[in-house]
């Protein structure tokens, strides 16, 4: 549908950029340039017949069959550093929504312990303040949290008394642990270069981004605050549309109760539609507090 579709291989496209002076630095979605989804044979194999970064990347796209790329470049001058470490990370902003397959996860002691996403990619660590650093993630998604902030929490509920000989140890651990999720799945851990917002707290007249309620108007799927496709269903899309800072939480309940009067939603008690008008809106409130908290930890909410 694009007015220019010219199809290339990477390397092709690799050599037109840098006739214009550009280099390539990695992709958008950092995990493609990882051949971590690769059988260990076809990664070592890989390993011995490439000779640089371009060739890598093309045989992972003949490994893999992809024919769409995000692509990083960068001027030529610019000097890259392919060594991947864990340092940079202990300088970032950490978030994650990742939830231990365990019901009681045990971070004192070097259990094994599972961490899921909502896309089902797990990361599984035996490192106790690691354990306990992805819990507390957890807990306060969306949110993000400085990485020593981390590490300090972690370590307190971890140990007793956090002693001093285990903090450098504490902390390459945790930051190689993260660095491992990342470049395995971004939906396992999101790495910040400042210190991302977040609206959480439900205000008086919720106010939703005003891009994912244009997108609302015509679609369920919308793009929240964080880049991310979001797909809505019938009452939370419609009280998206209503959140533009106009309509007080009562005013809301009213709206819905007139859809429950139209038959666009149903409210029912133990089977039965629910006709009292107060019991009504007491029902219709609650739900309301359960939708716009959820759209507020979907990242939708700005004020």
């Amino acid at each position: 549908l694009e007015e220019f579709n010219d199809p290339v291989y990477f390397y092709q496209f690799i050599e037109h950029a840098e006739r214009y002076g550009l280099q390539y630095v990695a992709e958008a979605e950092f995990p493609m340039v990882m051949p971590t989804n690769l059988s260990e044979s076809v990664r070592e194999h890989l390993y011995k017949i490439a000779n640089s970064p371009i060739e890598m990347e093309q045989y992972m796209d003949y490994v893999r069959n992809r024919t769409f790329r995000q692509t990083i470049l960068c001027h030529e001058s610019v000097m890259i550093n392919r060594q991947l470490s864990a340092e940079p990370v202990t300088k970032l902003f950490i978030g994650s929504t990742l939830r231990p397959t365990s019901k009681t996860p045990d971070i004192q002691g070097t259990t094994l312990e599972k961490f899921q996403s909502n896309d089902e990619a797990a990361f599984a660590t035996n490192h106790p303040v690691s354990k306990a650093a992805l819990l507390y993630l957890a807990e306060i998604a969306p949110r993000t949290i400085a990485f020593n902030d981390l590490l300090d929490t972690a370590r307190q509920r971890v140990y007793d008394v956090p002693e001093a000989d285990t903090l450098a140890a504490d902390r390459q651990t945790l930051a190689a642990n993260l660095l491992q999720a990342f470049c395995y799945s971004m939906s396992l851990v999101q790495l910040h270069s400042y210190l991302q917002e977040r609206v959480l707290t439900i205000s008086e007249r919720p106010i939703a981004s005003a891009y994912a309620r244009a997108q609302a108007k015509r679609s369920p799927q919308v793009s929240n605050l964080y880049h991310e496709a979001t797909r809505l269903e019938n009452v939370s899309r419609g009280l998206l549309l209503c959140l533009d800072g106009t309509q007080d939480q009562a005013a809301l309940i009213e709206i819905m109760a007139g859809w429950v009067a139209e038959g666009m939603i149903g409210v029912e008690d133990h089977g039965e539609p629910i006709t009292d008008p107060k019991r009504l809106r007491q029902m219709l409130g609650t739900e309301l507090d359960h939708t716009l908290n959820w759209l507020a930890r979907a990242g939708l909410l700005v004020g």
